[in-house]
Formats: C-alpha cells, sequence, structure tokens
C-alpha cells in the first residue's frame, strides 16, 4: 500500500512541477471520434473494443420541473437520451428513447443517461440521473430518472429494465 502511495506521489509532483522542457513542449495529435452529440456523457470501452457513450439528450417538450439550481427555469422531459457506439470511426446510435429532460429554449441544465458500464458477462447498464428533488419526479412522464437500468438488448429494438434506485 505504502509503495502504491509513493509511487503516485512522485507521479503527482512529477506532474505538477514537470519533468523536462521536452515533455513539456511536445505536441499532441488530437481525432475527433464522435461530433454533433447531445449533451454527451459516460465512456466506457465494451468487450468488442467500441467505445460506448450516452447522450443526456435535450429534453422536449414534456411535462416540465423546476431546475435546481435556476428555479425560475423550467427543464422539460423528452426522449432524447442515447446510447451510441463509436468504432472504426462509425458512431451508431444503439438505444434511443432514453429520458431525458432540458431547459427547452436551448437545451441547457441537460439531465438524463449519464454514464455506461458492462458487466463480466457484457451486459450494458446505463446509469440515468435526475438532478432535481426525487419528489419532482413523479411529475415526469416515466420513472426511469434517477434510476440504474439493465439495457435489455444492443442491437435490436430498444428496451431497458430498473433495477435499481
Amino acid at each position: 500500500m505504502f509503495k502504491k502511495l509513493t509511487i503516485a506521489a512522485a507521479g503527482t509532483a512529477l506532474m505538477a512541477f514537470g519533468v523536462s522542457e521536452t515533455a513539456q513542449a511536445a505536441s499532441f495529435n488530437v481525432d475527433v471520434l464522435a461530433s454533433d452529440l447531445n449533451s454527451p456523457r459516460g465512456l466506457t470501452i465494451g468487450s468488442d473494443g467500441a467505445l460506448y457513450a450516452t447522450e443526456a439528450g435535450k429534453g422536449g417538450s414534456g411535462s416540465c420541473i423546476p431546475s435546481p439550481s435556476r428555479p425560475e427555469v423550467d427543464l422539460c422531459y423528452g426522449a432524447t437520451g442515447r446510447l451510441l457506439r463509436i468504432q472504426d470511426g462509425v458512431t451508431e446510435p444503439i438505444v434511443t428513447g432514453l429520458p431525458s429532460i432540458a431547459s427547452p429554449q436551448d437545451g441547457t441544465e441537460a439531465t438524463g443517461s449519464h454514464d455506461i458500464a458492462f458487466d463480466a458477462t457484457g451486459q450494458a447498464y446505463v446509469l440515468v440521473g435526475l438532478g432535481s428533488n426525487p419528489g419532482n419526479r413523479d411529475q415526469l412522464p416515466t420513472s426511469d430518472f434517477a434510476q440504474l437500468l439493465k439495457i435489455n438488448d444492443l442491437n435490436g429494438e430498444p428496451s431497458w429494465t430498473a433495477i435499481a434506485d
């Protein structure tokens, strides 16, 4: 344990103070893997080697609840959250219609699908946030907010089951 802590502390010090001018002057190439996403959140690599990403979405014109950070702003429901597979330069929506709330004016303060994880068998799970008083969930047309969802199928008709609140 102490050895791991020492290595972590040494690594942090090297990053904070720099290891040399050569390392600081290194150039980096950035490749865009996906664009035009609606409030992207969690990322993970699946057992198939693909990158998976969740989008919180952009809400919609459904039921509204007050924003927790700006009570004068409403956040309205829409089934615009998605789970994406990004592989070999192709971005493919594999689960659509996940719950989302956001400002109907500009899509800000979006809440919805926040993270993706796979278990040892390859089963996908998506965490859906709420970002509001849990009592407000009853005002929305679905109870899937603030839930852990088991994704039933990644390659067919999108369906999920809420397994934890």
